[in-house]
């Protein structure tokens, strides 16, 4: 039942850890228990906020009525690009009530304090209030991304990795090799900043993964391939996921973006997965070709709006 609008005082503050309880608890009862990893339970959500490039008691505001969150906002602060990527959501139950537009200003303000010059956030295209809040707030459109499904990762052709690549599962040790590969393949996509060695060995340790889901393809000592998954096993079965996925640019046209994706299709459904998504940017024709020739098709659509800040 939604709250009659009297008896609604809303508090927007500062994430303290004391609320990582009431912080999960909101983010659960938003997501879904097989939504939002980070969600679905208390170590989840520590160890998601223990990141490197994270700082929760600065950058995270929580909204509240009384004792209870009822929404929340996470800052990410890319200095490489002087931008601020923004994440968060109201419960259902406080829609329509201003909330949403008070935690942007607030994090407009931040990212205005601390000099940046951009401030980005992502919806599903079908979310209407969410996109209504961009607008309403001085955002504007500025990009579309796509999220793709292969429904039946059987009808991939196992990977037959061109010579004289190899293909073999990330170690211990190559934290560097995929700091690299990663920044290298993306450095000319749109929005990507480059990831730090301690970012990248914080992540690839968190519970969420595990070191075979991330897949390397290598030329001798040369790391010029990669394919970074993740199985999530819902309610009925398993999903199956490729979070990112690149090449080296010197090795492009040689059939190994093919390959790499061929190969993490095969890993997803080694592990039981029972269908493989994606995302991918709607401007990148190349990643288009080799995810369409897979059978991926696209399912629904991300907007991304921004905001560019007064110097």
């Amino acid at each position: 039942m939604r709250p009659r609008e009297a008896t609604i005082t809303i508090q927007i503050r500062n994430f303290r850890w004391a609320d990582i309880d009431s912080y999960c608890r909101l983010a659960l009862s938003i997501h879904g228990p097989y939504g939002w990893w980070a969600a679905r339970s208390v170590e989840n959500m520590r160890e998601w906020l223990g990141q490197p490039n994270l700082h929760p008691e600065q950058d995270l505001f929580l909204a509240f009525d009384g004792h209870r969150a009822v929404g929340y906002l996470q800052n990410s602060f890319e200095p490489p690009l002087a931008r601020v990527v923004l994440e968060g959501a109201v419960h259902p139950e406080y829609h329509r009530r201003g909330i949403g537009a008070r935690l942007v200003e607030a994090s407009v303000a931040l990212a205005t304090d601390k000099g940046y010059q951009v401030v980005q956030m992502a919806v599903p295209y079908g979310a209407l209030n969410a996109r209504r809040l961009a607008l309403k707030t001085g955002f504007r459109f500025i990009r579309k991304f796509w999220e793709m499904r292969l429904k039946d990762p059987s009808t991939v052709p196992a990977p037959e990795m061109p010579a004289p690549f190899v293909l073999r599962h990330f170690r211990e040790g190559d934290d560097e090799r995929l700091r690299y590969i990663q920044n290298l393949s993306f450095s000319r996509h749109w929005g990507f900043s480059p990831n730090t060695l301690e970012e990248v060995a914080y992540r690839t340790r968190m519970g969420l993964f595990r070191f075979d889901d991330i897949l390397l393809v290598t030329d001798g000592d040369k790391t010029v391939g990669f394919n970074w998954t993740h199985l999530d096993a819902g309610p009925r079965d398993i999903t199956g996921y490729i979070g990112m996925m690149g090449a080296h640019p010197d090795y492009r046209g040689k059939g190994l973006g093919t390959a790499v994706m061929r190969a993490g299709v095969d890993y997803l459904r080694g592990k039981g997965a029972a269908r493989v998504d994606l995302t991918v940017d709607s401007l990148n024709p190349s990643a288009h070709r080799i995810y369409r020739a897979g059978g991926f098709k696209r399912q629904a659509v991300t907007v991304w709006y921004e905001k560019r800040l007064k110097g």
